[in-house]
């Protein structure tokens, strides 16, 4: 019994004073370095991973920043190759019919052919057309006031292009016969008086053309 509270006595006489305390990894260590829960290898290694994830950061950053400064190009040549794909599947007829009645794409083709400083306008006036080529298409087309504005405007455009396109649409729009009437106004019989007596061709014989399609319809005399 007395050899039990000798160690006892050992171990336990001056509690608290010169006893170690141990780490995470069970070796005996300093209070600060118990403290803090780490050892200078695990400091190290923390660190190192901090300096990779700033440096994957700012490569993330550099990236954003070069995809914003190719964006626009990057869009204008999307645009292009849409509206490319687009006008070519307009030539048929069936698809001329569906697309024309896709509300969404209608307006944006709309949109386009009258902004004049935007390159892709002169093929979204050729899609319009391609539209008009299907005798369906028409009656919608001709009641359209965007779309009949559009013609309008473009149709005095200073591109020889995009005015054949127009009065070619104008020349299809009006042989509707259901149609006449609506679009023999002033602003329209004007436009297509000035454009029958340009010099091109093309534009001329369209121009001459939607005047006889008007002419058949007695209402619109």
């Amino acid at each position: 019994g007395s050899h039990r509270d000798d160690d006892a006595g050992s171990h336990d006489g001056g509690r608290g004073r010169g006893r170690r305390r141990r780490g995470p990894d069970g070796n005996d260590d300093d209070d600060d370095s118990y403290r803090y829960g780490m050892d200078e290898s695990e400091l190290d290694l923390t660190n190192t991973e901090t300096v990779e994830e700033e440096g994957v950061e700012m490569q993330i950053s550099s990236l954003k920043k070069l995809n914003i400064e190719n964006a626009s190009d990057f869009l204008a040549r999307s645009q292009l190759s849409a509206c490319a794909t687009l006008t070519h599947l307009s030539k048929n007829c069936a698809n001329a019919r569906s697309m024309c009645r896709n509300g969404e794409l209608l307006r944006c083709v709309m949109l386009l052919a009258g902004v004049l400083d935007n390159p892709l306008h002169t093929r979204c006036l050729e899609m319009m057309c391609n539209f008009t080529r299907f005798p369906s298409n028409n009656p919608l087309l001709a009641s359209n006031k965007d779309a009949v504005d559009t013609l309008l405007a473009t149709g005095r455009s200073k591109l020889a292009e995009d005015r054949m396109w127009s009065i070619r649409s104008v020349q299809n729009l009006c042989s509707d016969a259901s149609s006449k009437v609506g679009l023999a106004t002033e602003p329209m019989l004007g436009l297509l008086s000035t454009a029958a007596m340009r010099k091109e061709h093309d534009e001329q014989l369209a121009a001459v053309g939607a005047l006889m399609n008007l002419s058949t319809e007695p209402g619109s005399i």
